[in-house]
Formats: C-alpha cells, structure tokens, sequence
C-alpha cells in the first residue's frame, strides 16, 4: 500500500505541475486555491464512483475495502492528470477572452461526461 501511496504522491505532483502551467493568467494564490479545489472535486468525484461501482459486490468486506482504497489512490491522481488541466487551460482561455462562457462550460460538461462513462464501465467491470 506505501507503493500505490507514492505512486499517488508522484502523480499529483505531475497534476500540479501541469496544472501550474496552464494557469499562466492567474497569480500564485489563486493558483494553488484552484488546484487544491481541483483536487479535492477531483477526489470527491473518483470516491463516488468507487462507491457506485463497488456497492453491489459479495465477499469479504476487508478486500473491497484495500481494493476499493487502492482504486481510489490511483484514479484520483489519474483523473486529476487528465481533466484538470484541459479545465484550467479553457478558464485561461475565458480570461484572454478567446473564448465564451458558453464554451468553457461545454468544454466542462464534456470532461464530467467521461467521469459519467467510467461510472458506466467501472459497473459493468465488478
């Protein structure tokens, strides 16, 4: 468990990185306000649908758990690594004014639409 906790760890740093970079338009404290927020949505997200997914399973519940934990540890990181960035990059995009309102949440809704299909598969998977 120490190794998918680093694992973790290294992941969200890459997040952060990533994330830092596209967020050229905003100061140093709204950045880190931003991917703190990112990452805790983020992380709230991943842990419902681990619970939806895991919630119709049969067997020792001490396994689901280390499972249900593990998938957490690498989604969270996983999911925050691919649609974070495309988020803030858009928001920078919106303050340029290169884009609309409009836009940005369409480029949003699509990002929680692949959050909807993995609810989807990850039921059909357990």
């Amino acid at each position: 468990m120490l190794l998918i906790l680093t694992i973790s760890i290294i992941i969200y740093v890459i997040a952060g990185v990533m994330i830092y970079h596209n967020m050229y338009n905003y100061d140093k404290f709204s950045q880190i306000k931003l991917i703190t927020i990112g990452f805790i949505v983020t992380l709230i997200v991943t842990v419902i649908i681990c619970f939806i997914s895991t919630s119709g399973m049969v067997a020792n519940s001490k396994h689901i758990s280390v499972a249900r934990n593990t998938a957490i540890l690498i989604f969270a990181p996983i999911n925050a690594i691919i649609s974070l960035p495309y988020i803030y990059n858009s928001l920078n995009k919106y303050k340029d004014k290169r884009i609309d309102k409009a836009r940005v949440k369409k480029e949003s809704c699509d990002i929680f639409n692949n959050f909807d299909f993995y609810i989807h598969i990850g039921s059909r998977i357990y």
